[in-house]
């Protein structure tokens, strides 16, 4: 091999590792191991493995750089890779120091770029060029694509020339940017010919991930998992903002909550702001009519009024109700958010990541009967309840009680000796009987002492609750086999006796004797008088 053939294989070899160079500075990690040596023909074919850290994604290659090689002399030729065809006239337009002026081979403004210095540059040319592969722009196919199986996250594209590629990534719950890579030739100082390096050619594809998180806080502002009817409860939203290329064609984001039927939205009480500032951030949402759903207007001014912001907190303050108690799914609730995994697409691919929040609220079942037949019911006993030194007032919507502000219902018994008290967080309470049922006597002590408790993790089932009290009948109290957030228990009544002993008196033995002597004289005086009128 003469000396000027040399310094061409030596020229071509540098070009594919400047190449190289620049497919390692473009956002996605290449890693590479041992090559296997395959001499090169026209039919040659290498493949790319790809690895993600999540299955369910579509990799597809397209060839944008060919390979000018002479398979019948075996080797390179000036320039040694040149613009895909389908490519060329887009990169003229819109980045014409890439390419010739008076052909499609690549130019040393591309191929000279440094990894580091460059990598923007490189990334930016990536992005715009998949955003009009996308769009159709470049009138292009994918020269293969592949899936992973089932819960794989890694999969090969195979039966791929030699060329450059741009590999697009879909689907999944991450967007994706896009990654340069290539099927090249080396030359082998042992065989002294030129083989392309095939099927060992790995890239791990990196993605952002958004995400969303839930709290729900009190009036004090500590985080809740557990409630009572009528408070007023924070919602809080931390939502990650996609990041979307730049070149991406669909770049938007929606987030909301499916508020249960427990509680009631309170009314101008959203508020958007960025993380770690008080920026409101309203103006730049539409609201869903009819829905808490909320959709960015414009990505490119949110994320320049956010200042450099990567979430935004949504709060929101809701009122739990009434209907909160039948069911705990009436105290869950869904907040969502949606975005566009495939961002390069013109429609956009939208993934949805649900977060649920569930509250738990809890409620006692009274049964109040005579304390010598249970099986007597007792209508009209009435009763105050009291959190710590608290009254909590009361409405009534059917057969329940729950708490209520501006409530004015007194706990009563009704005809079956039944009354139902809901919508209770956890704690310990004191019920005190104010009226006894008719006919009854008001206890002696007539306070009852109530604790709702889950000793474990919050799940609505309560455990160690107990009612206590001289009124309580032994071993009432127990947890609703039906409804676990309920304690149920047996009140008792007695009737007062007013027969009171009597001693020290003549009693009514005087009174007897009196009566029969006064009888006795009656019968003499008519029996005389009956004689006397004969003679």
């Amino acid at each position: 091999m003469d000396k000027k053939t040399k310094m061409k294989e030596k020229k071509a070899s540098g070009i594919w590792k400047k190449v190289l160079g620049i497919c390692l500075a473009v956002i996605m990690v290449i890693g590479m191991t041992m090559p296997a040596w395959a001499q090169i023909d026209a039919e040659s074919k290498g493949s790319i493995k790809v690895t993600a850290d999540e299955s369910g994604w579509t990799a597809s290659a397209y060839r944008v750089i060919d390979v000018n090689f002479d398979f019948d002399n075996q080797q390179p030729k000036e320039p040694a890779y040149v613009w895909n065809k389908n490519a060329a006239e887009w990169v003229r337009t819109n980045f014409k120091d890439y390419i010739e002026a008076d052909g499609n081979g690549v130019t040393e403004a591309f191929i000279t770029m440094d990894t580091d210095k460059d990598a923007v540059k490189v990334k930016e040319f990536a992005d715009k060029m998949s955003s009009a592969i996308a769009a159709d722009t470049i009138q292009m196919g994918a020269a293969g694509s592949v899936q992973p199986g089932e819960g794989q996250t890694e999969a090969t594209i195979g039966n791929l020339s030699m060329g450059g590629y741009l590999l697009l990534m879909t689907g999944g719950s991450k967007i994706y940017s896009p990654v340069f890579t290539h099927i090249y030739p080396k030359f082998s100082d042992d065989t002294k010919e030129w083989a392309i390096v095939d099927g060992d050619i790995t890239i791990t594809a990196k993605g952002t991930n958004p995400t969303i998180k839930k709290t729900v806080k009190n009036a004090d502002g500590k985080e809740i998992s557990t409630t009572a009817i009528g408070d007023t409860v924070t919602y809080e939203l931390t939502v990650d903002i996609p990041v979307y290329p730049d070149s991406a064609n669909v770049k938007t984001f929606v987030f909301g909550d499916v508020l249960p039927s427990g509680v009631a939205l309170v009314e101008d009480s959203v508020a958007i702001n960025p993380s770690g500032a008080q920026t409101d951030l309203s103006e730049h949402f539409i609201k869903t009519e009819g829905k808490f759903e909320y959709s960015v207007k414009d990505y490119g001014n949110l994320k320049t009024a956010v200042n450099g912001a990567s979430q935004i907190i949504v709060t929101y303050k809701a009122k739990v109700v009434s209907e909160a108690y039948e069911t705990p799914d009436n105290l869950k609730n869904v907040a969502y958010l949606k975005y566009n995994s495939v961002s390069y697409n013109t429609q956009g691919v939208e993934k949805k990541i649900n977060v649920d929040r569930q509250l738990y609220t809890y409620g006692v079942k009274i049964k109040k009967v005579d304390n010598k037949d249970e099986n007597t019911a007792l209508q009209g006993a009435e009763f105050a309840l009291k959190k710590g030194d608290t009254e909590i007032k009361f409405a009534k919507s059917g057969k329940m009680y729950y708490p209520a502000a501006d409530g004015d219902a007194k706990l009563t018994t009704d005809g079956n000796g039944e009354m139902l008290i809901a919508g209770l967080d956890l704690g310990t309470y004191t019920l005190t009987e104010t009226k006894a049922p008719s006919g009854y006597t008001l206890p002696r002590n007539p306070e009852t002492t109530i604790t709702l408790s889950e000793k474990d993790a919050v799940n609505g089932t309560l455990d160690e609750s107990k009612a206590e009290g001289t009124n309580v009948k032994a071993n009432s109290a127990s947890v609703d086999t039906q409804k676990t957030w309920q304690l149920n228990f047996v009140l008792t009544n007695g009737k007062s006796n007013f027969n009171l002993p009597i001693t020290g008196g003549i009693g009514t033995a005087v009174f007897t004797i009196g009566g029969i002597m006064i009888m006795a004289g009656a019968v003499m005086l008519l029996t005389y008088a009956i004689r006397r009128s004969r003679r």
